[in-house]
């Protein structure tokens, strides 16, 4: 989910004017020193940057005008750290300075198609007015209605003609490769970027609604997680508590021939360790089975469609087996058992001989 919607225009990260995030304005620009560009240029090659300019304008068409955020992009750079030219549904993505392409409600609600022109008025960064002329060059569609209906982009080079940006700059993204190598190099990054009086922000300040709902998310799942296994391991030591009592006489057959409570307390201990740990074993291979055909088939949640779509998700989820999702939950429902167990050794060392064997 995360992947998926910082791939559609924030990006992992971005390098921001500090005030940029709480004021969107216009003037909260930067230029790009040539410190800060060598830096950029020193990432892994698995990591993509391109610099933006953003603007928020009337988009006017023949017959209807409509407020829009507008992007200025690297269209050479943006496959790389951006879905949006692959969700291109009419035309093509941006190959001239002229063009300009539209989420597919935005189109749809300018009442224009490929070819057509729409006229753009705005703000420019010296508080001039910005007006340009641009043709549309496709449409595209993320599955997200904010974005579709409200984003448009267009060349940056254009972009700072528009709005007489003079090389300034609104934000450097960055993305692409492992999303824990790229946190590395977020962190390895922040230092010069603060000393150039700028802000470095991940995407969990970029979205920070996003962010807690994951934490949200996955708190309740850990609190589920939690109380199931609780029972299961009240209801397991329930059982073994009752295979105790069960044999109170064969315990005291033992302790009459010699056996000492605390040898006894510890076999009883052991056994219930090996059988905890086959039922677990036996559980993990039926889980690992079960995963891995789920993993290609998917798990359908035709009523969610709707509130997958909020993050450009299909309604078909794909289980992921990781050795956290294998051992995590294995472990400590044996630890729980292994602790749990020693209450029956112990109810076990406190028996006493005759009145052990005389019971049924």
């Amino acid at each position: 989910m995360v992947r998926t919607y910082i791939g559609f225009t924030d990006g992992y990260a971005q390098v921001q004017h500090k005030d940029y995030l709480s004021t969107p304005a216009m003037r909260d620009s930067f230029q790009v020193t040539e410190a800060l560009r060598t830096a950029l240029k020193d990432l892994p090659p698995d990591v993509s940057v391109g610099q933006r300019g953003v603007a928020y304008v009337l988009l006017s068409s023949d017959t209807r005008s409509i407020g829009a955020q507008i992007l200025g992009v690297e269209p050479e750079a943006e496959p790389s750290i951006s879905t949006i030219p692959s969700n291109i549904v009419q035309g093509d993505y941006l190959s001239k300075n002229d063009q300009v392409v539209l989420g597919e409600v935005l189109a749809r609600n300018l009442q224009v198609g490929i070819g057509d022109s729409i006229t753009l008025l705005g703000v420019g960064h010296d508080a001039s007015l910005a007006a340009d002329v641009l043709t549309v060059a496709g449409v595209f569609r993320t599955g997200i209605t904010d974005i579709d209906r409200t984003l448009a982009e267009i060349p940056l080079k254009r972009f700072d003609a528009t709005f007489a940006m003079d090389g300034e700059r609104h934000s450097i993204v960055l993305n692409g490769g492992d999303m824990a190598a790229l946190r590395h190099e977020v962190r390895g990054l922040r230092p010069l970027v603060e000393e150039e009086g700028l802000a470095l922000r991940d995407w969990t300040e970029l979205q920070p609604s996003l962010d807690a709902a994951i934490r949200l998310d996955a708190t309740s799942a850990v609190l589920i997680y939690a109380v199931l296994i609780v029972v299961v391991v009240i209801s397991l030591l329930n059982t073994l508590l009752i295979s105790v009592l069960e044999r109170t006489r064969e315990f005291g057959m033992m302790l009459a021939l010699g056996v000492k409570p605390g040898l006894l307390g510890r076999i009883v201990w052991v056994e219930i360790g090996l059988l905890s740990l086959l039922g677990v074993l036996a559980g993990m291979l039926g889980g690992v089975i079960l995963t891995f055909w789920l993993g290609r088939q998917g798990i359908e949640f035709e009523s969610a469609q709707a509130v997958f779509e909020q993050y450009g998700m299909s309604g078909t989820l794909y289980p992921e087996l990781t050795s956290l999702t294998l051992f995590a939950g294995p472990a400590v429902i044996v630890l729980a058992l292994l602790l749990a167990g020693t209450y029956p050794a112990f109810r076990i060392q406190g028996l006493r001989i005759i009145e052990a064997m005389r019971a049924a």
